[in-house]
C-alpha cells in the first residue's frame, strides 16, 4: 500500500476504526471494485470482492455506500450482494435506498432541455442499435459518450462531432463537459459525489444527537479511481477539518481516509494510493478485521 501523505499513520486510522461508534465505507464501482470493460454491462466485481462486501455488511457494523457515475439501478445487479447497499448514482444526483425507494436531486428545466438536446444529436448519428447502447447513454442528470467501446479510428471523429455542440449547450443551459476514464460526459455541475459524502455524514451525526450519544466518533473511508471521485475525497477532507475545530465532547469527531485506486498514482487529494485488485482486497480485508 503506497502512502501519498507521509504524515498519515494508517495504524492510527485502523485504531479509530476499531473504536468508532459508527463506520461508513464509501465505494466507487468501475475501476475500483470492478475492472473496466468494453461492454460496461459486463463489468462484474473482481474475484473475492463480493464475499468481502457481504461479510462487511453482515459482521462489520458498517454503513456501506456505493457512489457511482452509473445509474443507481444498474449498480446493484452487477455488484450482486446478498443484501443491496445504499447506492448514490449519476455522480450524486440519484439516491437508491436498500429497500428500493429512490430520490433525485433538484434540477432546472433549463438543464433538462440541454441534456435532451445533447441526446437528440446522438440519436441522429447513424449507429446500429447495439453500437448506440455501447457508445452513449442518457442518464437522469447527464449524457455520457463511452470511448472505450469504440474502434480507435472512431474516437476522435466522435469527439470532434460532439464536443462543439456540448460546449454551446454548456453556455446556454448551465451545463459542463467532464472527462472520465474512457469517455466524456455532459453534466449538471451543481451536484457531484460530494453530496453523497456530506449527506451521509450529516445523517450519522444527527442520529447521534437524537440518541444523545457523546462523544460520537465516526470512521469513514472513500475508495475511488476517477477524477469524479476527487469531489468525494475533498468533502472528507473538509469534514475532518471542520470537526477538528469543534468541541468533540458535544459533537461527532471523525477520522477519515481517502483512497485513490489505480495502477498508477496521479495528482490527487487522496491520502493513500492502492492498486487493484490485490490491494483493494487487502484494504477490505483489513476493514473487516478491524471492525468485527
Amino acid at each position: 500500500m503506497n502512502v501519498l501523505n507521509a504524515e498519515l499513520n494508517l495504524n492510527d486510522f485502523w485504531s479509530t476504526v476499531r473504536q468508532a461508534r459508527a463506520r461508513v465505507l464509501f465505494l466507487d464501482y468501475d475501476g475500483t471494485l470492478a475492472p473496466f470493460k468494453t461492454d460496461r454491462r459486463k463489468a462484474i466485481p473482481y474475484p473475492g470482492i463480493r464475499t468481502l462486501l457481504n461479510n462487511i455488511q453482515r459482521q462489520a457494523h458498517t454503513r456501506l455506500v456505493m457512489v457511482s457515475g452509473r445509474w443507481a439501478e444498474e449498480v446493484s445487479p452487477l455488484l450482486g450482494l446478498d443484501r443491496p447497499p445504499e447506492i448514490w448514482g449519476c455522480h450524486g444526483w440519484e439516491r437508491l435506498w436498500p429497500d428500493g425507494l429512490g430520490e433525485m436531486g433538484p434540477m432546472s428545466s433549463q438543464a433538462l432541455r440541454g441534456l435532451e438536446m445533447a441526446a437528440a444529436q446522438l440519436r441522429e448519428i447513424n449507429f446500429s442499435p447495439e453500437q448506440a447502447d455501447l457508445y452513449w447513454e442518457k442518464k437522469p442528470a447527464s449524457v455520457a459518450v463511452h470511448f472505450r467501446a469504440m474502434p480507435p479510428e472512431t474516437i476522435q471523429q466522435m469527439e470532434d462531432q460532439v464536443r462543439p455542440h456540448w460546449e454551446t449547450l454548456c453556455e446556454k443551459h448551465s451545463l459542463a463537459v467532464k472527462s472520465f476514464d474512457g469517455g466524456m460526459e455532459l453534466v449538471v455541475p451543481t451536484i457531484n459525489k460530494s453530496r453523497a459524502v456530506a449527506t451521509v455524514l450529516k445523517e450519522m451525526r444527527e442520529g447521534a444527537e437524537r440518541l444523545n450519544i457523546f462523544p460520537f466518533q465516526i470512521a469513514a473511508a472513500y475508495l475511488g479511481d476517477d477524477l469524479t471521485d476527487e469531489d468525494g475525497f475533498l468533502e472528507l477532507n473538509r469534514d475532518k477539518a471542520a470537526a477538528a475545530q469543534q468541541d468533540v465532547t458535544r459533537n461527532a469527531g471523525i477520522s477519515t481516509l481517502s483512497v485513490l485506486v489505480g495502477e498508477k498514482a496521479r495528482e490527487s487529494s487522496a491520502d493513500v494510493h492502492i492498486r487493484p485488485p490485490r490491494e483493494v482486497l487487502e484494504f477490505l480485508e483489513s476493514w473487516l478485521k478491524h471492525t468485527q
